[in-house]
């Protein structure tokens, strides 16, 4: 629960980790 409030805090800021950034784009090239 900790973990998920400081990530919904971090969305609110729009702060991306590059971590984020890479899940986010592997996943959008399996879906194309």
């Amino acid at each position: 629960q900790k973990g998920r409030k400081a990530r919904d805090q971090c969305a609110e800021k729009k702060v991306v980790t590059w971590d984020d950034l890479a899940s986010h784009y592997s996943r959008v090239e399996r879906e194309a």
